[in-house]
């Protein structure tokens, strides 16, 4: 019997990709701690004096924690859950843009590393068929 399950990461990109997810989540972390020593805010943490509720500051980390459950879970929809989690770091990046446009670059470049580095791991999905339809 075949074992191969169509759309599954290889455990070897599964690490990659787990490697790629957890500096991404501290790649944010990173953003989070910097805006807080530099004084300057982002739209999402909100002004210091009256910080955005708590569910709002850790939405960028979401989709890296979201990922790295799904890495973990090794789950079919890792890649297409990754590049949709990327462009939504992309999103944050942007809209920082206008409250403090170093900090939006940064994310901005972070989102594009972790959907790239998803998207590389296409390469590495199990099962796929063969020329012959086998």
């Amino acid at each position: 019997m075949d074992e191969r399950r169509p759309d599954y990461l290889t455990p070897g990109w599964r690490l990659t990709l787990g490697v790629v997810w957890v500096a991404t989540m501290l790649a944010m972390i990173t953003v989070w701690k910097t805006s807080q020593q530099l004084g300057i805010s982002t739209w999402w943490l909100g002004p210091f004096g009256d910080p955005n509720p708590f569910v709002v500051r850790v939405l960028p980390m979401v989709p890296a924690a979201l990922m790295i459950g799904l890495i973990v879970g090794d789950s079919r929809w890792t890649i297409p859950v990754g590049a949709l989690g990327g462009a939504a770091i992309v999103i944050v990046g942007v809209i920082d843009l206008d409250y403090i446009a170093r900090l939006g670059v940064v994310e901005i470049v972070v989102g594009v590393a972790a959907a790239a580095g998803t998207l590389a791991a296409i390469v590495g999905r199990t099962g796929r068929p063969s020329a012959d339809g086998r």
